[in-house]
């Protein structure tokens, strides 16, 4: 019973802690969740990849609620970005639910590990390309977003931050623009991988209500706490410890891999 009542209440903190995350810095919490999920809740990596990527998808419904409503979404690079991001996701979260749990997490780890310290670099140090001239090549974005939906549905990493890179690189919107039609974009792959991981029982219902609870909250508190903290700053930090939590996974994977 005890253990029982640890691993709820520590569900809650994760929750409110990504939470936090989503409502001061504006990311989306994959490429955290699923990290301290396998690191701190001891969960199997698809079993932490499903969970993730559902409570990803739920934690964005809102606030892409309020972009769609401000007609901060572009739907033509919207369509393009998920005609490729929504197939990867699928191949994602099927290649992962094929991989036999003995004996394969090391290599798994090792995945996800790299795919979250990726994310986590290209949002922390690739983003001086939005005040680069741009050419809008909209017809590649579907060719370019297969990947990051791959690596979305494997490891619940990089929609957000790569979807992000992509209309920055290749689209001329408006930065509210690109952050309303990439959030929509990332809930759609969020909700795809995470339905297939569902669908398969790579899922933790019961820990998703926990994080959902904690999450609801710690929303809330980070939209006050933006005002009071740069974003830049808090972005930086959140970003390095997404980092920090890549290499241990990678640190993990290698070692079960050896």
């Amino acid at each position: 019973m005890r253990h029982g009542t640890y691993n709820d209440r520590l569900g809650i903190l994760i929750g409110l802690i990504i939470g936090l995350v989503i409502g001061s810095t504006g990311l989306g919490g994959g490429v955290l969740t699923a990290p301290i999920l396998i690191l701190f809740m001891r969960l199997s990596p698809a079993e932490s990849v499903g969970t993730a990527l559902v409570f990803s998808a739920a934690a964005k419904v809102s606030g892409a609620l309020v972009y769609l409503n401000r007609g901060q979404v572009d739907f033509r690079v919207l369509g393009h970005l998920l005609a490729g991001g929504v197939p990867g996701a699928a191949v994602g979260a099927l290649s992962l639910g094929r991989i036999p749990a003995a004996g394969s997490n090391g290599v798994v780890l090792i995945i996800i590990g790299a795919a979250v310290v990726a994310s986590a670099g290209f949002s922390l140090f690739g983003r001086r390309g939005e005040l680069a001239p741009r050419v809008p090549r909209p017809g590649l974005l579907p060719v370019l977003s297969f990947p990051v939906g791959v690596g979305a549905g494997f490891s619940s990493a990089g929609a957000g931050a790569l979807g992000t890179l992509l209309l920055f690189s290749f689209t001329n919107l408006t930065p509210a623009v690109v952050v309303g039609t990439d959030l929509v974009f990332g809930m759609a792959v969020s909700a795809v991988g995470g339905g297939l991981h569902a669908a398969a029982g790579s899922w933790n219902g019961g820990l998703l209500l926990k994080l959902a609870g904690g999450g609801v909250v710690g929303a809330a508190a980070g939209s006050h706490l933006a005002a009071a903290i740069p974003a830049r700053v808090l972005r930086t930090v959140v970003l390095a410890a997404a980092m920090l939590l890549g290499f241990l996974l990678l640190e993990r994977g290698l070692e079960g891999a050896w």
